[in-house]
């Protein structure tokens, strides 16, 4: 199992890609012609952290 921490800011994207860069970046999970399933969380009413931030 492979584990990765940053400290987050306010720019989600780039904390995304920094948290993956030390696992390999996203090409290490994912190859050219695979099909990914993005998951939406729609479960909750409540605010973030209690439910996926809407940014990502």
């Amino acid at each position: 199992m492979a584990v990765s921490e940053i400290e987050a800011s306010k720019d989600l994207k780039k904390d995304i890609l920094k948290l993956l860069k030390p696992l390999g970046g996203f090409s290490n999970f994912i190859k050219k012609g695979d099909v990914v399933l993005v998951k939406p969380n729609f479960n909750t009413a409540d605010p973030f952290p209690a439910s996926t931030d809407k940014d990502f």
